[in-house]
């Protein structure tokens, strides 16, 4: 009974205008909400891999923060494990471009509505524990 094994990497991803922090949000063609990721690449690292899949879905360009990752682990289909690592990151660029064979959109929400937004609680917990760094750091 093989078990196989995927990870993907994303970033949670900061914009901030004067007072109001905002943070990017995907809608994904399978209709849930969530932070930008997607699968490595082969002889990729972690962060390289969450850099180029915000980029390739959104059109944003990223630099990471340091002092979080944190990994959520879950079973997505029968005999298949998957750990996504998630990183904080400061947006270059305001403008999305949106990649539509993945998304239906992606939106700059307010930090405090985002958690309203994303569909799975897993990713709702990276959410809060990034909004208190990224609070924390700025």
């Amino acid at each position: 009974m093989d078990k196989k094994y995927e990870k993907s990497c994303g970033v949670v991803v900061f914009h901030q205008k004067e007072e109001q922090v905002k943070v990017l949000l995907v809608h994904h063609n399978q209709g849930h909400w969530g932070i930008p990721k997607g699968h490595m690449e082969q002889n990729e690292k972690e962060e390289e891999t969450a850099i180029r899949e915000v980029l390739e879905e959104t059109g944003i360009t990223v630099a990471l923060l340091e002092g979080f990752r944190e990994v959520i682990h879950y079973c997505p289909y029968q005999k298949v494990e998957k750990d996504v690592v998630f990183f904080i990151g400061k947006a270059t660029k305001e403008e999305i471009k949106v990649q539509e064979e993945e998304l239906i959109e992606a939106l700059w929400v307010d930090m405090e509505k985002s958690l309203d937004r994303i569909t799975y609680q897993e990713e709702k917990e990276v959410m809060k524990k990034a909004i208190e760094v990224y609070s924390f750091l700025s």
